[in-house]
């Protein structure tokens, strides 16, 4: 079968264009994970709004991206393909900016783990981001981002696991809170959203982990 070159060019130049868009979502998220973990070490009000920005910003990158990725001359499977790494991207920068919010709101300060998840969580975006950089000139390199990724993911459900024994077994070794007091209940709700806040974490290692799986098929296709 003949192959018409310069189709293939066109193709070629339009995915690398696409690639570059995608990456530049992955650069606003690990911005947006910078400014989360400025925010629970200094407990910055500016912090917060800075991620309200950003994630504004990343809707406006997405709607960008949907349209270069509708116009590309693609399969529909490898449309498909990046047209959910793209999304799975976006519902990171969501949850990065809703767990800053939701701390500031309980003005609730970051304990040890948090502080761990969230550097955890900035390297793999930097692995996410170099991943699809590395989707413009050398495709198949970027399975070695990709397969530290899933390696990362196993490092934050260790992270996610350890916190919630460390947050039981504080609270076994404490005096049981007063229910009839305000007091009390205040100190059963911290401890439920301090346990919802952990949850957050795991939920964005999970993303992370699906844009990971993304830029591996999509590497692979040009082994």
């Amino acid at each position: 079968m003949h192959i018409d070159s310069s189709t293939l060019s066109v193709q070629v130049t339009c995915q690398s264009g696409f690639y570059t868009h995608i990456m530049e979502q992955c650069e606003l998220s690990k911005e947006m994970a910078t400014h989360l973990e400025r925010f629970m070490r200094t407990g910055e009000g500016e912090a917060v709004e800075s991620l309200r920005q950003l994630e504004s910003a990343g809707m406006g990158l997405r709607e960008r991206n949907m349209e270069a990725l509708r116009l590309a001359p693609v399969s529909p499977a490898d449309r498909e393909e990046n047209h959910r790494a793209c999304l799975t991207i976006e519902t990171i920068q969501n949850q990065l900016r809703a767990i800053a919010e939701e701390m500031e709101v309980l003005e609730m300060r970051a304990d040890w783990h948090m502080l761990e998840m969230v550097v955890r969580l900035r390297h793999a975006l930097e692995l996410l981001s170099s991943g699809f950089h590395k989707l413009l000139a050398t495709p198949v390199a970027a399975i070695d981002e990709a397969e530290a990724i899933f390696a990362w993911r196993r490092a934050v459900e260790k992270s996610y696991r350890s916190s919630m024994v460390h947050l039981l077994q504080a609270d076994a070794h404490t005096p049981a809170p007063d229910l009839q007091t305000p007091s009390g209940m205040r100190q059963v709700f911290h401890l439920f959203k301090r346990q919802e806040i952990y949850q957050h974490f795991r939920a964005i290692g999970l993303e992370i982990g699906k844009a990971g799986r993304y830029l591996h098929g999509i590497a692979l296709q040009f082994t």
